[in-house]
């Protein structure tokens, strides 16, 4: 992984400790990112856009934000590099429900996205708020989505003292966790991934980006950018 002083910057401005490296490993692409915002329950997600070290454009979608956490193991990553670093994976959200998987071939200018499917997720919640009050539903459900392993899923859910019969709900979590899609996402969060596990995939459809403009605010005008680095 090549590391740049150039390419580290905070997460958030006032804070000095929380930093993060936009190249990527080969060295070739950057991102930048503009202040997160805390979009539910601490779903802090913030505009990215991706250029590669000569500062050209080569991706930004003005209209949905990167989700930070990718990462099990890094709270703050927004992005995960495929080992050659040409590919980027992030995720893309605009609301709490509403997200897209990213993949960019930065090398070739071209993007494949897949949206959600929420089937497993939705039925999860919904098992949740028939036998919880909404407020206890919804804290329940992102303690178990947002679980570090499998393992700390069904913990979670056996700690639920409120449902005795939780068999649907395992059920559901063994779905979420061990399908083909979430094995792959697997491998894309962690990172260093060979761009191989892609084909013959839902994600082998890669098109040409269509990049909307990067217009300059009132701000950037002044000469106070919003983007970092």
């Amino acid at each position: 992984m090549i590391q740049n002083l150039k390419y580290i910057t905070q997460v958030f401005r006032k804070d000095k400790i929380i930093k993060i490296s936009t190249i990527s490993p080969n060295g070739k692409f950057i991102y930048k990112i503009k202040e997160p915002k805390d979009l539910y329950w601490g779903l802090f997600c913030c505009p990215i856009a991706f250029f590669d070290v000569d500062g050209n454009l080569i991706y930004y979608n003005k209209s949905q934000y990167a989700q930070i956490g990718i990462k099990k193991n890094n709270d703050w990553d927004l992005v995960s590099w495929s080992s050659s670093g040409n590919i980027v994976f992030f995720i893309e959200r605009n609301s709490k429900k509403s997200f897209q998987y990213i993949l960019l071939n930065l090398k070739y200018k071209t993007v494949s996205k897949k949206y959600s499917d929420d089937t497993d997720n939705e039925k999860l919640y919904n098992e949740l708020l028939r036998k919880l009050s909404p407020d206890k539903a919804m804290e329940s459900y992102y303690e178990i989505i947002t679980a570090e392993s499998y393992e700390k899923a069904i913990e979670n859910v056996l700690a639920i003292t409120q449902i005795e019969e939780k068999r649907e709900l395992i059920r559901v979590i063994e779905q979420y966790y061990f399908s083909d899609i979430k094995k792959l996402l697997a491998h894309f969060e962690k990172g260093d991934f060979d761009e191989k596990i892609i084909l013959g995939t839902t994600f082998d459809n890669f098109k040409p980006i269509i990049i909307d403009p990067l217009k300059k605010g009132l701000l950037e005008k002044l000469g106070i950018n919003k983007w970092r680095p």
